[in-house]
């Protein structure tokens, strides 16, 4: 699937925030990445605007009291 402005694949989606695809798969299994649309068994997609709202909701200001996602 080419990217389209609608709906990523999981590389297009890595690529928009700058994270891998195993990084992708380790957040859809535990719940704490953007949302997605499951399309197919082993086929999902990103809506652009989810992962840009994913984004803006972890987006912080300052390096004070902010903590990175938590690597399992």
């Amino acid at each position: 699937m080419t990217d389209s402005p609608y709906a990523l694949d999981p590389p297009g989606a890595g690529r928009r925030l700058g994270v891998n695809v195993d990084t992708l798969k380790r957040w859809r299994r535990n719940g704490t990445g953007p949302t997605y649309v499951r399309i197919a068994y082993n086929r999902v997609r990103y809506r652009v605007s989810d992962l840009d709202a994913w984004m803006e909701a972890h987006a912080v200001t300052s390096t004070t009291g902010s903590s990175p996602p938590q690597r399992d």
